[in-house]
């Protein structure tokens, strides 16, 4: 149901919105230049790209945690339930569920989830790999947890591994509040997105 486009300037605009109208796809990620006749643009942002800059990781994560790479989906998705909010929101279960696995095991997609004294806390995902690339696609912390620095802490650590892999990271923010965040942490603006949602 849902469907990312990347193009360039000179890219052929009303054809692509063709496209997307006949994919019959319910969310569109796209640049602001696609417009979709009868939908409506439901929310803008930025992507921003991992700096060159060599930046520090940080080390919020003490030996004590536990971390799993690739959990299972259910707990995956129970821990990221636990931290919705309007910049991280889940799609239903099941078809998260589908999508997640069938990326781990095509490894076009990863995740990380850390936890302490048996509770889940913290996680992180890529949502798309590809040669020399990979988005980063969700990245939680339990609320009760937060300001220990271990969104940073996760994120470092992901990033890290997928720039020794030799891959550029790309992430987009949904707020002023995010774009600053990951601007503090080595990432920098590099284009813009829009979610549009066409009409039924």
């Amino acid at each position: 149901d849902c469907l990312t486009i990347s193009a360039s300037p000179s890219a052929d605009w009303e054809e692509l919105a063709e496209f997307v109208l006949f994919s019959g796809a319910r969310i569109v990620f796209c640049p602001p230049g696609l417009v979709l006749p009868g939908a409506v643009g439901m929310q803008t942002g930025c992507i921003l790209c991992r700096s060159k800059e060599r930046l520090p990781v940080y080390s919020a994560f003490a030996p004590s945690w536990k971390v799993i790479i690739n959990p299972p989906g259910g707990q995956l998705y129970a821990l990221l339930s636990q931290c919705q909010s309007d910049a991280l929101r889940l799609p239903p279960r099941d078809g998260f569920l589908a999508d997640y696995m069938r990326r781990v095991r095509l490894k076009n997609g990863r995740a990380r989830l850390w936890s302490r004294d048996g509770r889940d806390v913290s996680a992180v995902m890529t949502t798309a790999e590809a040669p020399g690339l990979a988005v980063i696609g969700g990245l939680a912390v339990l609320p009760q947890c937060r300001g220990q620095g271990l969104a940073s802490a996760a994120l470092g650590i992901l990033t890290a591994e997928l720039c020794r892999e030799g891959r550029q990271v790309f992430l987009a923010a949904g707020n002023d509040d995010l774009d600053r965040f990951y601007e503090g942490r080595g990432f920098v603006r590099c284009g813009e997105w829009r979610l549009w949602q066409p009409s039924p």
